[in-house]
């Protein structure tokens, strides 16, 4: 496991401010920290609206990355049959308080392919999990998330993540990186919401 997400797993986390906010260690001997703001709610009525989009009614659901729980209180008022939540970090698990959904605390990284040896398979797939190091994180997230993509999505499903704040070389490499699948773009407000269907 990398170093940032082991930091990222043992953090203090807290909200201030509307934002979840992680504090972690900047240098070896932990004696500098940084707060990164995981999510805020002020994305909350984006993230309704993302949900609206993506998500089936009687479908299932993987979401990669609990954050403030905004995306799958959307998912529970939309009524599905499966809800599955991946998080990392056991504060963050603590903080969901929502009923008839599978919380797995792990990281994707481990528990993913568990899911494929098990043969499960999602009509949604939502991914937002914290892109701390920008380029390098990337790759080690959203890049290699992809490969276990066709595997985990029921033919007609939908994959999106968040990417909000992304620079534009980002979005770019992003919108290729599932050339497999159709890409669907939608505007809500200035953010362009990026999925793609099997």
């Amino acid at each position: 496991m990398r170093t940032v997400l082991k930091d990222f797993i043992k953090s203090d986390i807290s909200i201030e401010n509307k934002y979840l906010v992680a504090k972690t260690p900047i240098n070896l001997s932990r004696t500098k920290y940084q707060n990164y703001h995981l999510m805020s709610y002020h994305e909350e009525d984006m993230m309704n609206q993302i949900a609206d989009i993506i998500v089936k009614p009687n479908g299932s659901v993987l979401n990669v990355g609990y954050g403030l729980g905004i995306f799958d209180k959307q998912v529970q008022k939309i009524g599905v049959l499966s809800h599955t939540i991946i998080e990392c970090h056991p504060k963050i698990v603590e903080m969901c308080d929502l009923e008839d959904v599978e919380m797995i605390h792990s990281t994707w990284q481990d528990y993913v392919p568990k899911l494929i040896e098990q043969k499960r398979k999602f009509d949604t797939i939502w991914f937002d999990t914290f892109l701390f190091n920008g380029p390098c994180c990337f790759k080690y997230e959203w890049d290699d998330f992809t490969s276990y993509v066709d595997d985990l999505l029921e033919v007609n499903g939908i994959i999106s993540m968040f990417t909000n704040k992304f620079p534009k070389h980002f979005i770019k490499n992003i919108k290729t990186s599932l050339d497999m699948f159709k890409l669907q773009t939608q505007m809500i407000d200035e953010y362009e919401l990026l999925f793609w269907i099997k």
